[in-house]
């Protein structure tokens, strides 16, 4: 249990030197890459208000935002249950993969890698539950007629062999 949390450490170190990166570029009177940068846009058909669905039923809200100079897409979930959550998703450049950070209120942290393909953005990652590796598969499927996101996150507890759902939610814009 020792060495995952010692992962989890430095995942999240990592992320954190990534903005930090980011603002001594900005520091020494550099422009940001992530405002001109096509990579950096990626994710941006996500930003926005939302109302989310779940078997046809609104389950809660999601506002997702550009900052830091573009460099962030900032996610703030509140779900009708009293969840609420925040992820911090980033593009590396220099392993030209995604990164995502979530945390909410009931004390979960997850951290996925992903990548962006042909209108979907997927992100993978693992965690401890009960003592044993648990993988996620996270992918985020841009509906641009719509104007709708569908968010599908997949869970294996072995090894991959089998995958259950944990949530299918549907986002549709309320700006």
């Amino acid at each position: 249990m020792v060495r995952g949390k010692s992962i989890w450490f430095c995942r999240l170190a990592g992320l954190l030197l990534t903005f930090h990166c980011v603002d001594i570029s900005a520091q020494e009177g550099r422009e940001s890459p992530c405002l001109t940068a096509p990579a950096f846009h990626q994710f941006d058909w996500w930003l926005g208000n939302w109302v989310v669905y779940e078997n046809d039923e609104v389950v809660g809200i999601d506002t997702v935002i550009s900052s830091l100079n573009s460099c962030v897409v900032e996610e703030k979930w509140k779900r009708n249950d009293g969840t609420m959550g925040k992820s911090f998703n980033t593009y590396n450049p220099a392993t030209k993969k995604w990164q995502q950070i979530w945390v909410d209120n009931r004390g979960n942290t997850f951290f996925f890698l992903g990548e962006y393909k042909k209108g979907e953005m997927t992100f993978e990652g693992s965690n401890y539950l009960d003592g044993k590796v648990v993988l996620f598969n996270l992918t985020y499927y841009y509906r641009r007629v719509e104007k709708s996101v569908r968010k599908l996150w997949q869970v294996s507890k072995d090894n991959g062999k089998t995958w259950e759902i944990k949530y299918d939610l549907l986002f549709k814009k309320s700006d």
